[in-house]
């Protein structure tokens, strides 16, 4: 076992010392639990050695009825975020309140990404608003 830091390294796996002042205070800081600061600490070291991809949920977000343009055969939404680059995948995941909408409307599985926004389809025009949630991944 070795100390990086704030982690122990315990073959091959980060774990955070919950005798670490910084842990603590992570902790208290965000009403987490040991094993949510556990999960976010082996997040860190992975992307700071390259092995995983980032990822930021966005929840609470509207896809209004309204905001739908028919373009080549799709209805397409432009959802504005600024953690969103030309480089992120997107996931769009709808609310369960909804799903008689995204049913009906046929939204596609498949976003396009740039700067600041990203586009989502449909094949028929969503009849309301459609409550969804973030996903977005940056390769690292």
């Amino acid at each position: 076992m070795t100390q990086i830091g704030s982690l122990q390294n315990i073959n091959g796996i980060a774990y955070s010392n919950p005798h670490n002042a910084n842990y603590q205070a992570i902790k208290t800081a965000h009403n987490a639990t040991d094993a949510e600061v556990t999960s976010q600490s082996i997040r860190i070291n992975n992307l700071e050695s390259g092995k995983a991809d980032l990822t930021i949920q966005v929840p609470d977000l509207t896809l209004a009825s309204d905001g739908w343009t028919l373009v080549s055969g799709f209805y397409e939404y432009d959802l504005a975020d600024e953690n969103i680059t030309v480089n992120s995948i997107v996931g769009i995941i709808p609310e369960k309140a909804y799903m008689d909408i995204v049913t009906a409307a046929q939204i596609v599985n498949e976003t396009d990404s740039s700067a600041g926004s990203v586009k989502v389809y449909a094949k028929n025009q969503p009849t309301g608003n459609i409550g969804v949630t973030l996903n977005i991944t940056e390769k690292v």
